[in-house]
């Protein structure tokens, strides 16, 4: 599926109990500026989901529940400069969430009801300027982040 460069200003968008089991889903340079996406439920096994440049600017974008067993969700250079994104109470038994090189100027991002897994890759160091909310449990801040590239990201 290819939501590049896809604009998401009002209503809402479900993915709720979807499920991303292979090949790459892009949401590469989208824009959220306003509505409510959901991937409440969803699962991703060994998919590749991209929102990469992504801009988040107003907003929900709502990970409730959502399980991740194998594969990638990655947020590289994304810019969060308003909108709210919540991941409560997701499953990682598997695969790598990653933030490197993401920027957040103001909204919240939070990871506060998040059990067991290492904290997503680039999460722990994440550059926040403004008035902007990392929000992730205390434990995430003495365990080491996930590994930042997946094998088939590093040519092996």
């Amino acid at each position: 599926m290819d939501f590049t460069d896809a604009t998401f200003s009002e209503g809402t968008v479900s993915f709720e109990l979807a499920t991303f089991t292979t090949g790459t889903v892009s949401f590469e340079r989208a824009a959220f500026s306003g509505a409510e996406v959901s991937f409440m439920g969803a699962t991703f096994s060994d998919a590749r989901v991209h929102f990469d440049d992504a801009t988040l600017s107003d907003g929900v974008v709502l990970f409730t529940a959502a399980k991740l067993s194998e594969g990638l969700l990655s947020f590289k250079y994304a810019t969060f400069s308003g909108s709210t994104m919540s991941f409560k109470y997701p499953t990682f038994s598997g695969g790598s969430v990653s933030f490197e090189r993401t920027e957040f100027t103001a909204g919240t991002m939070s990871f506060r009801e998040a059990q067991g897994g290492p904290a997503p890759a680039g999460l722990v160091n994440a550059h926040t300027t403004g008035s902007a909310q990392v929000l992730i449990p205390s434990a995430w801040l003495s365990a080491p982040e996930s590994a930042a590239v997946l094998p088939w990201e590093s040519g092996t």
